[in-house]
């Protein structure tokens, strides 16, 4: 599949006059490299349980990599009716991460609030620097929101023998692998919700993980 796409992508065989059939060709074969990662770690290291994955840190230009995660996942929006909107910084972002796993949490992050988001609903998403010049990853939708008891079991590890399907779909374990991956590229996971009010999931990296330019 990235073999394919990627001579797609290049056009090496004519062009592909739709420019929209060219962005998702594109979009394939950065999801089928990022898969063929995954996969890639999982085979070096077979018992999972007692071997933490293989980070790679390098610099990694937060806007760019946030927002081809947005393009990746905006046809599962556009079939739900949710709009996408994207903000980025004034001056580009520069943070120093394993690319594969930051990739995986905002993958996460975006196919949460897409799950969640109802129909006609908005999904703001932006790379921002704090006053305190912590850089910001923030995911907001306009979905049913949680109560803190519900953040609390959202982020709560489910077992992997024991599984139970939540409310919504899906086996509950996308957050807690986000704010897992978070914490092991020096980040950190919050989330700032209220029933009724939306759901907004913000990933903060501090000065130390921050290039400056």
């Amino acid at each position: 599949i990235a073999v394919a796409a990627e001579i797609m992508r290049d056009e090496r065989f004519g062009p592909i006059a739709n420019a929209r059939y060219q962005g998702y060709v594109t979009d394939i074969a950065a999801s089928a490299r990022h898969a063929l990662d995954l996969i890639g770690r999982m085979l070096d290291r077979p018992d999972a349980s007692e071997k933490p994955p293989e980070f790679r840190f390098e610099r990694l230009v937060l806007d760019d990599l946030v927002e081809g995660s947005v393009s990746t996942v905006m046809p599962l929006a556009e079939a739900k009716g949710v709009r996408i909107e994207t903000a980025r910084d004034r001056r580009s972002l520069y943070v120093t991460a394993d690319a594969t796993s930051l990739r995986q949490i905002v993958f996460n992050l975006l196919t949460n609030a897409i799950k969640f988001t109802p129909r006609g609903g908005t999904i703001d998403v932006s790379t921002t620097t704090a006053r305190d010049g912590t850089v910001l990853i923030t995911v907001a939708d306009t979905g049913p929101g949680m109560s803190a008891g519900e953040i609390a079991d959202a982020l709560k590890p489910v077992p992997l023998d024991v599984p139970h399907v939540r409310e919504g779909g899906g086996l509950g374990l996308g957050l807690p692998l986000a704010a897992s991956l978070a914490e092991a590229n020096g980040a950190r996971l919050t989330i700032d919700s209220a029933p009724r009010a939306g759901t907004r999931v913000q990933i903060a990296f501090p000065k130390r993980r921050i290039i400056g330019i």
